[in-house]
């Protein structure tokens, strides 16, 4: 009988190893079709296949579909997913996950209320995880920069450019430098940074928006 057991738990393993490598292959294949191929239509086309149900809980669907309608600045949708969400029994990551959706969302159209009550639900959930310290770190600098247009941040900003190995992330860190000073009335190193964040940026959305903040600046007070 202990032969029956055993091997049933093998199984169960190789079955579980390579459903999360079927996942994280077909989650791979999503993103480069929603953020490298911009096929919007088709994104949503593959994640409403009930086939898909076989590797992705219902919830982790919702999570991925909110990805396209921020992607695609649809408010009404992305607020319809917040809803959605709200209805499901979430996991712990999937909480943060969604949490961090917010915070870009809600600093992304200054409303201050939801970003803070975003911000505060990542301080909850990552309580006592030093792991996740980064990500408080990372999303209380959002807030303070989009939300609280904090001056004193620039230092923190020039500490993570200087040592970022990330092109594209040290091109963010430029475009927010851009913003700071933006909010400064400073033009001229408004240029300044937003040179560096074209040169750095490997995101074409990103890209695109800091040539567009380089021939407007106003624009920074959008993005």
């Amino acid at each position: 009988m202990i032969y029956w057991f055993i091997i049933v738990v093998v199984i169960s393993i190789v079955l579980v190893f390579n459903l999360d490598k079927l996942r994280r292959k077909t989650t791979l294949e999503l993103r480069k079709i929603l953020y490298l191929d911009h096929n919007v239509a088709l994104y949503i086309s593959l994640l409403n296949n009930k086939r898909l149900r076989l590797i992705y809980t219902n919830a982790t669907i919702e999570i991925l579909k909110l990805d396209a309608w921020i992607f695609q600045n649809d408010d009404n949708k992305i607020e319809e997913s917040f809803e959605n969400l709200s209805h499901f029994h979430l996991t712990k990551n999937q909480k943060i996950d969604i949490a961090t959706r917010k915070i870009s969302y809600y600093c992304s159209i200054n409303d201050k209320d939801n970003a803070l009550e975003a911000l505060e639900d990542i301080k909850k959930l990552t309580q006592n995880k030093k792991k996740l310290h980064n990500l408080v770190e990372e999303s209380s600098l959002i807030v303070d920069i989009y939300i609280h247009h904090d001056i004193s941040r620039k230092d923190d900003l020039l500490i993570m450019e200087k040592e970022d190995q990330d092109k594209n992330r040290k091109g963010l860190t430029n475009f927010r430098l851009a913003k700071l000073e933006y909010y400064q009335n400073k033009n001229n190193e408004v240029d300044y940074y937003l040179k560096r964040a074209i040169v750095f940026l490997q995101d074409e959305k990103w890209l695109e928006i800091a040539k567009q903040c380089s021939d407007n600046h106003s624009l920074l007070a959008k993005y």
